[in-house]
């Protein structure tokens, strides 16, 4: 079980030397390119890289975000409604109140001023989307993960206490909490903490993942509970004439949620990220594998996976390479916005990739 400091799971790969001089340049320059990996359990020390590879992926995801409002109906039934307005209404006013002896039905000018019109309304369409998307949509994600569980990735995640019920004082040593949970005297469970993995190249954080315990009860926001903005305004509104529209936001509205529940013996892959320099070196595959085999060693049956609209790629990654499978998908809004629920057997996994556990990532023997 990995521990907090001194014992703390590592993985690495390490470089091979050559006999001859011509090889020793070469192995040189390629190890040079090569950076050193590590995949090892979270740290305090490394608080502020997560919490900042954080912030970058998920800003990278914009453009997929936008993608997926493209793909929507909804999204072009607007467009089309906006742009048939305008065509219609703007040449005949706008342009009738400012040149009033212009024909509208003959003037080469009006095809002309509603192909301009066209291409305003497509760029106005695009930045819409793409405003949306990053600064509420994508902004609001990054500040519901960092106000919640990267807050305290240990309390969240790793759930330590200290190795000697009279040495508390002594954080060195620590391990992580398992605990028997009952609901009465017949029911007892044990309770298996998470865990939560970074991944280093050349001693700076490039991955991370977080496997959250099962629990029965759902990890909720903690933020204070507000109306969104445009509902603040027409509240406003409504109290200048004496309205509550909306009424008032009460500690008994459902908050969103940040880890579902799952039952016992199981776990769910959360913040699961790789920097956008060292996407698409399998790195992702890496940070999978650990979360499933230490699934397996701690007796875990099942680890299930939660992706959204513009995490399509981890969605190939989880079905494609590793046998997730859906097990419902549900939708958001009306944008093309959706959240997905996937499943994996631990033990199913294992036997499919029994060859490659504990294998593929081992330190390499040096030759002399």
């Amino acid at each position: 079980m990995g521990k907090k400091k001194s014992n703390a799971s590592t993985t690495s790969t390490s470089t091979t030397s050559s006999n001859t001089t011509g090889g020793a340049t070469s192995d040189s320059a390629k190890n040079a390119a090569t950076p050193k990996l590590m995949l090892r359990t979270y740290r305090p020390t490394d608080f502020e890289a997560v919490r900042q590879l954080y912030i970058a992926t998920l800003f990278a995801l914009v453009p997929e975000g936008v993608r997926r409002k493209l793909w929507s109906v909804t999204t072009w039934v607007i467009w089309f409604t906006g742009f048939t307005l305008l065509l219609k209404l703007v040449p005949k006013y706008v342009l009738k109140a400012i040149f009033p002896s212009v024909d509208l039905e003959t003037s080469n000018g009006v095809a002309f001023f509603k192909v301009i019109l066209t291409f305003i309304w497509a760029l106005v369409g695009f930045s819409a989307m793409f405003i949306v998307t990053e600064r509420f949509e994508i902004a609001e994600k990054v500040h519901q993960g960092l106000t919640n569980d990267l807050n305290d990735p240990e309390a969240v995640y790793l759930q330590y206490e200290p190795l000697e019920e009279n040495n508390k004082d002594d954080n060195s040593k620590v391990r992580q909490r398992r605990t028997t949970r009952s609901d009465d005297d017949t029911d007892v469970d044990e309770h298996i903490p998470g865990h939560f993995w970074v991944l280093l190249a050349n001693d700076e954080v490039c991955g991370m993942m977080g496997l959250a315990p099962a629990s029965k009860e759902p990890l909720l926001d903690s933020r204070p509970l507000i109306l969104p903005i445009w509902k603040q305004v027409v509240q406003a509104l409504g109290r200048n004439v004496g309205l509550s529209l909306f009424g008032t936001v009460s500690s008994t509205t459902q908050r969103p949620v940040i880890i579902a529940a799952q039952p016992q013996h199981t776990a769910t892959i959360v913040r699961w990220a790789v920097a956008n320099d060292y996407q698409q070196c399998g790195l992702s595959s890496l940070l999978i594998h650990r979360a499933l085999t230490w699934a397996k060693e701690n007796g875990l049956t099942d680890v299930y996976a939660t992706t959204n609209e513009i995490e399509m790629a981890a969605e190939q990654i989880l079905e494609k390479r590793h046998g997730f499978k859906l097990v419902k998908k549900q939708k958001i809004g009306w944008f093309g916005r959706y959240e997905c629920l996937w499943v994996c057997h631990v033990d199913d996994w294992v036997e499919q990739n029994k060859n490659h556990v504990n294998s593929r990532f081992k330190p390499s023997d040096n030759k002399k």
